[in-house]
């Protein structure tokens, strides 16, 4: 795939996110002070290198590639790297170049045989703070049932307190990734 083109060529493709005539593209590429070589061969002037340009014109451009069936040079599937990059040593770039494509690869591979990224497990430790937390939240939410002033009859009162103490003990039970919470009495007999 080439990756150097004059203001002209990259007018004609009427890329997105870019003007389809020369002129204001060549005031673009002054304005924005895009990376260039002289033009080697017929009428020179100015090449103006891919990267340079907006990432939805790259895409496309990539794409447009890829329909044709060319053999590209690059690695298809490897992202463009960033036009910031143009000043860095070649050596650098392609090492980035590299890295990505790897991590491209790696992408890849994840899509097509459906892997999932999953972050690690969380810890038994780590799965009881969250008991906890969830816990202490649920409590917190019903102090109130237990103030001298609360509106809630004797009966209802101490349903709520069984329910509390039920909450308080909840870090008894084995497996803190399947906990049996005890329902609220406000929720007994309520479905979602």
């Amino acid at each position: 795939m080439r990756e150097w083109f004059a203001a002209g060529e990259i007018a004609a493709m009427e890329l997105p996110g870019l003007s389809k005539f020369e002129s204001n593209l060549i005031k673009r590429t002054k304005k924005e002070n895009w990376v260039s070589r002289s033009r080697t061969g017929r009428g020179g002037g100015l090449e103006y290198h891919i990267e340079n340009l907006p990432r939805s014109a790259r895409e496309e451009l990539v794409r447009r590639h890829l329909s044709s069936g060319e053999t590209a040079i690059v690695p298809a599937q490897a992202p463009l790297l960033p036009a910031e990059t143009l000043h860095f040593a070649v050596w650098q770039r392609e090492t980035m170049q590299a890295r990505l494509a790897v991590l491209a690869e790696l992408e890849r591979i994840v899509l097509h045989h459906s892997l999932t990224k999953n972050a690690p497990q969380p810890t038994t430790a780590e799965l009881w703070a969250q008991v906890r937390a969830e816990r202490d939240g649920l409590l917190a939410q019903s102090d109130w049932t237990q103030m001298p002033d609360s509106p809630l009859t004797a009966a209802k009162k101490t349903a709520w307190a069984v329910y509390r103490q039920s909450l308080r003990d909840i870090t008894t039970q084995a497996d803190p990734a399947a906990v049996a919470w005890p329902v609220a009495p406000d929720k007994k007999g309520k479905t979602s």
